[in-house]
């Protein structure tokens, strides 16, 4: 059997609810003690560290197996082919590439062939300057010019109907000649000018 628990209620005489008299005397009270309210402590809010940001360099140096390097611009696309290594931007907008010519020829022939070999595939080619200039103190020959890519070119970077700005350098060091071009739209020439300029001058050929 389960054992029940009863509590006992005591009745009161007056009405239910009604307030107790008690014949007890009151007990004396005596006051409380004031207790002092803590003064918070105030906490120092760490200053927050700044975040130090990378920053990605413009260009990267690029070092051939054949020898050579040169400072290519960081974010482009590369690709590596037999003697010739270029880089395009992502958008295509512009174009690195660097070709090595295994022969004896002077940098104003291999000019003069580049351009036959331009008129060939492009559109509207216009000469803007060409002139000889010292490459780390070698001889070289520099062209400038414009173009507009046509529908059956052989550069598969660019986009038909789109006019486009060239430098291209020769310079010819020891049995190697090699031909430095940077192209790129004409919208976008005048803001990657310095750092055309900038590339095309750090190709160096090791001894």
């Amino acid at each position: 059997m389960y054992k029940r628990n009863v509590a006992y209620f005591r009745l009161s005489s007056p009405a239910e609810g009604a307030p107790r008299s008690s014949t007890q005397p009151a007990a004396a009270t005596s006051p409380l003690p004031v207790s002092a309210t803590p003064t918070p402590s105030t906490t120092a809010t760490p200053t927050p560290t700044p975040s130090v940001s990378r920053v990605v360099p413009a260009l990267r140096v690029w070092k051939s197996r054949d020898g050579w390097s040169i400072m290519r611009p960081t974010g482009w696309r590369g690709a590596l082919g037999e003697a010739y290594t270029e880089w395009t931007r992502r958008d295509r907008s512009a174009h690195l590439g660097v070709e090595a010519l295994y022969s004896n020829l002077d940098p104003n022939q291999i000019m003069r062939d580049a351009e036959e070999t331009v008129r060939q595939n492009a559109e509207s080619v216009v000469n803007r300057s060409r002139r000889t200039v010292v490459h780390q103190g070698t001889k070289a020959v520099e062209w400038e010019f414009t173009w507009t890519a046509g529908a059956a070119g052989d550069t598969p970077w660019v986009t038909p109907g789109t006019r486009y700005r060239e430098v291209r350098r020769a310079v010819a060091i020891g049995d190697t000649a090699y031909i430095l071009s940077w192209t790129a739209t004409e919208a976008q020439w005048l803001r990657n000018r310095g750092l055309m300029r900038q590339v095309i001058s750090s190709f160096t050929v090791g001894a």
